[in-house]
Formats: structure tokens, sequence, C-alpha cells
């Protein structure tokens, strides 16, 4: 029930406060006091349109506030838990409105219109000629019957069953597109994944292989050069290692009459034994240069490949290896696709007899609570003097497609 009505600066109403009593309050007054702009904020609180007239002359806004006893009330409770706003035994709903829009609230929590609607034709209905009645609006006849014996868990297992079809069904649509789109492009698919598995492809062969080349392509030169290096740094008529003898063997004589020549020797000894080494080195390195020209030849080869197929697909080889599993991914669920659409179809068909079975349950208690309340209304009216008074609820199966 409405506990309080709280009105400010609405039409022709400076500031009211009215507080209800248990029972039976009526308003009443000549014409032009003011109940219809008392039904108007109350219209106004329970979602109804309101225009930015309402708003008294000279004020910034108008606010209408109703403080309502809701109890225990579990669809109430439902709709505001999944809100987060927290549900109180009575809940104060207050709207106000301003030049630039309106704004709603439910327990001082901010709330779109539709939702303070939808909980104002819950809690309060105002009959009037035209005004709106939950009774008369079709889509609450089934709340109503549902409240009145409680059919509410029966429902609430139904819905569940009915959300897991729902679901099953649209996971069916989903593979059903995918299955189609993955036909279309089965024969590409199939011609690249070939073509990409013939070319064997390495993430690390570019590297090595432009190492390779580049080694084959200069072979001659490394060779040349390093011959050069064995004629100075061996033991032939004229070589530097006989110059760099002569020059510490020099060195000494001069560090034994001046100490300062001690770190420049040292530093000839060094130099003696790292071209000894070099010279080593390359003598190795020049028995091993390879002159392939048909070894060249294929790597260029095969180095146009990769260069092809990377401009073919716009990817690097490492990408080309991703994509290649990508295809073999998608070559595989095509295979297995079969599988798993008769899966969902099995499962569809075991969801719509469980289902199917929780709706005659649903059915078969409406009926029978529908029974009850079409007596309990009957035995109502007699009592208010309309003995041949008639009320029956009609419980109908309605079928969905899809």
């Amino acid at each position: 029930m409405i506990q309080q009505l709280y009105i400010k600066d609405f039409a022709l109403i400076d500031e009211l406060e009215i507080t209800f009593g248990q029972g039976l309050s009526v308003l009443t007054g000549e014409t032009g006091a003011g109940k219809s702009v008392i039904v108007g904020a109350l219209n106004m609180i329970l979602g109804e349109r309101a225009d930015t007239e309402v708003i008294r002359k000279g004020s910034r806004k108008a606010i209408a506030e109703a403080t309502i006893s809701a109890g225990e009330d579990p669809v109430i409770r439902e709709l505001l838990e999944a809100l987060e706003i927290e549900y109180r035994e009575e809940l104060i709903l207050r709207r106000e409105i301003r030049d630039a829009g309106s704004r709603a609230f439910i327990n001082d929590t901010p709330v779109t219109i539709a939702v303070l609607k939808q909980v104002g034709d819950h809690l309060v209905d105002l009959h009037g000629q035209h005004d709106h009645q939950l009774l008369l609006k079709e889509e609450n006849h089934a709340l109503v019957l549902d409240r009145f014996d409680d059919i509410r868990p029966l429902l609430k297992v139904y819905r569940e069953e009915y959300e897991q079809m729902v679901s099953l069904k649209q996971e069916l649509r989903i593979l059903q597109k995918r299955e189609r789109d993955l036909a279309d492009k089965m024969e590409l698919y199939e011609f690249q994944f070939r073509e990409l598995e013939a070319a064997s492809l390495d993430p690390e062969e570019e590297e090595a292989m432009e190492s390779e080349m580049h080694l084959l392509d200069h072979a001659e030169t490394l060779n040349m050069k390093a011959e050069t290096v064995l004629a100075i740094g061996s033991e032939n008529e004229v070589n530097v290692m006989d110059l760099i003898h002569s020059l510490k063997t020099a060195l000494e004589e001069m560090a034994h009459i001046d100490p300062a020549f001690e770190s420049y020797l040292e530093e000839v000894r060094s130099a003696r034994i790292s071209i000894q080494e070099a010279v080593q080195f390359t003598e190795r390195y020049r028995d091993q240069i390879e002159f392939n020209p048909d070894r060249l030849e294929e790597l260029r080869v095969r180095q146009s490949e990769l260069n092809r197929l990377q401009k073919k697909y716009g990817r690097s080889v490492a990408e080309l290896i991703e994509y290649q599993a990508f295809l073999d991914g998608e070559l595989g669920s095509a295979e297995s696709m079969d599988v798993e659409l008769e899966r969902l179809q099995s499962a569809i068909e075991s969801q719509a007899e469980v289902l199917k079975g929780a709706a005659v349950a649903l059915h078969n208690q409406r009926v029978a609570s529908g029974e009850r309340l079409s007596a309990e209304i009957v035995d109502s009216l007699k009592e208010l003097g309309i003995p041949s008074g008639a009320f029956r609820v009609e419980v109908r199966w309605m079928t969905v497609e899809g």
C-alpha cells in the first residue's frame, strides 16, 4: 500500500505531503481543488510520461515521491537485485522533472523510466476510465495465476529448461553457419594447405640460407684473400713473422738498456702470437672453402620460391607457418563438424523432451489453479450479491516456432 506521498513544485502545488493510514483513504474536494493534480503526480511516479509544463512557475524542477510498503515481494526483489538495488520492504519511488529532462530513482538509486514503470505497475494499480490497470494487460494474466497458487517454482524450472533449449539451438545455428562458410572456402583451404605443406617451411631457414649464399657468392674472393694471408704469414723468404721476430729482438736489446721499452716488447710478443693464430685459422678455413655453383643456384631457386609465397600470401615465413597450422585446424574441424552437428541435434531432441515435461507440469498446475481461482471468484461474487456471476480461467497451449 502507499504509505506516504510527497509532491513539490508540481503544477499548482507548492509543497504537499500526505500520509495514508490503514484501510481506505478518500481524497475529496470541489472541482479545481487539485485532486487530479495529485493523481497526475502519482502517475508520474509510476513511470507515466511527464511534460516540463508540470514544473511550477518559477521553480527549477518538480518532485513527486511515494513511499510504498511492498512487504516480501519476490518479483520486485528479483528485479531490483538484478539491477543491484538494495531491496527493502518499504520502497521509495521518486521522479524529478527538469527542463533538461526527467530522472527516476528507487531507494535513491537512479533507474530508467522503464524500470520505474515496471516496478510501479506491479506495486500500484490505478483504476480509472482510461488509466493503466494491471488486470487489463494480457501479459500479466499468467503472472496473477502463478502468484495465486505459487506456481513460480514450476515456472522457474520451465524457464531454465527453455533457456537451455535456446542455448543449444543458438549453438547449432552458429555451427551450421560455420559449416556453410567453411564449405565455401574448403577448396581454397585445401589448395593453400597443400602448397604450404609442399614448401616445407622452416622459421630459421631464411637466415641460414642467406648466410650460406653469401659465402658461396664470395668463395673466390675468400680464397684469394686467404692465399694472400698465408703468403705473408707463412715461413717464406720474406714474411711478416721474420719481421716481427727482428722487431722483438731489437726491442729486447733496447729494454735491457732502458726498461721503458718493456711494455712495448710485451705488445709485440702478443701480436706475434695473434698473427700466428690468424694464419693457422686462415689455412684451415681455406681448405674448407666451397666452390659450388650448383648449390648456389639451388639456394637462389629456393629463395625465389620463399619470396613468391611471402608476396602471394602477404605474410612472413613465420606467419606462413602459423597460417598453415590454421588451415590444418580448419580442415580438421570440417571433418569433425558432422559429428558435432549430430551431437547437437541429438542434444536438442533430448532437451525438447525435458522441456515438454516441464511445460506439461506447468500447464497442468495452471489448469488446476485456474479452476480454484475461478471457484473462489464466483464465491466472492455471490457474497457481493451477484449470485449468477460467472468467471472462468482458460489455460491454452501456445506454440512458438523455432
